[in-house]
C-alpha cells in the first residue's frame, strides 16, 4: 500500500519525475519505432528508471520519508505493544482474581468440612446419649429372705430382686448367686475374694421396667446360740453376692456385680413379723 502511494505521489507531483518520463518516452519512440506492442513494458521500465534518478537526486527527502514511515510504523509497533502489554496485565489480574476465587472456593470448602465434622461429631455424641439413656440397665434390690428356726427346719436363706430400669429389654440375662453366713465386717475386696458358683442361671429377657425374684440358696445350720447375733449382723451375718451379665437392645454386653448384707429387724408388735432389711456392701456393688 504504502509503495502504491509513493508511485502515485512521485507521477503526479514531482517535476522531476515527469520531466524524466517524458524525456525516456521520446527516447523510445525515436530509437524503437515498431515496438509499441510492449506498452506495458515499457511502462515499468520507464518508471523503474526514473524513479532511480529521481530517488538520487532526492535521496535526501526519500531517506527522510522512509525514516517517518519506519518511525509511523515503529511507533505503531509500540502502541500495538503497549495494547498487548495491556492485554496481558487484564488477563493476569483476571488470572490473579480467578486463583483468589478459587482460593476463597477452597476455603470455604474447608470450612463446610470442618462444620461436617463438627455435626458428624455432634450426631454421633447425641446417638450415643440416646443409647445411654435407652439402653437396658439391669441392677438388684434386697431380696426375700429367712433367718434360721431349727425347731420348723427353717434355714437361713437369701434372693435378690433384679429389675431393669430403661425403656428397652435385657436379653440373654445370665447369673451368678452365692449366699454364706461370714464375717461382717467383710475385709475388703483387695484382702478377701467372694468366690461365685460354677452354676449359672438364666433368665433369658426382662423387659423394660420388669424384675424378677432370684433365690439365692440355703445355708448350713448353724449353732441356735449364734442365731441372734447373725440376724443383727453381730461378728457374723447372712450375705448374698454375685453377678448378672446380659445384652442390651443396641448389642452392647454389660456386667453387673452385687453383695448384700441382710439382717432382721425386731418383731412388729401387731403381727410378730420379723422384717428383713439389707444393705449393698460398700465396694462390691458395680454396673457396666
Amino acid at each position: 500500500m504504502g509503495l502504491l502511494f509513493f508511485f502515485w505521489t512521485e507521477n503526479h507531483y514531482s517535476q522531476s519525475f515527469q520531466d524524466c518520463v517524458a524525456s525516456q518516452r521520446t527516447h523510445k519512440v525515436t530509437n524503437n519505432p515498431d515496438k509499441d506492442g510492449l506498452i506495458v513494458g515499457r511502462f515499468f521500465m520507464v518508471q523503474a528508471v526514473c524513479g532511480v534518478q529521481v530517488a538520487d537526486k532526492h535521496n535526501g527527502f526519500f531517506i527522510a520519508f522512509f525514516t517517518f514511515v519506519l518511525s509511523v510504523s515503529t511507533i505503531g509497533l509500540v502502541l500495538a505493544s503497549g495494547e498487548q502489554a495491556k492485554a496481558n496485565e487484564r488477563t493476569i489480574k483476571e488470572a490473579g482474581r480467578s486463583a483468589d476465587a478459587m482460593v476463597s472456593v477452597a476455603r470455604s470448602m474447608e470450612e463446610n468440612v470442618a462444620r461436617l465434622k463438627d455435626t458428624v461429631e455432634i450426631n454421633r455424641e447425641i446417638s450415643d446419649r440416646q443409647r445411654l439413656q435407652l439402653r437396658a440397665y439391669v441392677s438388684t434390690k434386697i431380696g426375700k429372705a429367712s433367718f434360721q428356726d431349727r425347731a420348723n427346719n427353717v434355714r437361713f436363706s437369701a434372693g435378690i430382686n433384679i429389675v431393669n430400669t430403661a425403656s428397652t429389654p435385657a436379653q440373654k440375662l445370665m447369673y451368678q448367686v452365692q449366699v454364706g453366713i461370714l464375717e461382717n465386717p467383710l475385709p475388703s475386696p483387695n484382702d478377701f475374694e467372694l468366690l461365685l458358683p460354677k452354676k449359672t442361671g438364666e433368665e433369658g429377657l426382662l423387659p423394660p421396667y420388669a424384675d424378677r425374684d432370684i433365690p439365692g440358696g440355703l445355708v448350713q445350720f448353724w449353732p441356735d446360740n449364734e442365731v441372734a447375733n447373725i440376724k443383727r449382723g453381730i461378728g457374723h451375718g447372712v450375705f448374698i453376692w454375685g453377678k448378672i451379665t446380659y445384652e442390651d437392645a443396641f448389642g452392647g454386653i454389660h456386667e453387673t456385680t452385687f453383695c448384700h448384707l441382710l439382717t432382721w429387724l425386731l418383731p412388729n408388735p401387731a403381727t410378730g413379723v420379723e422384717p428383713v432389711y439389707g444393705y449393698f456392701v460398700p465396694g462390691r456393688n458395680s454396673m457396666t
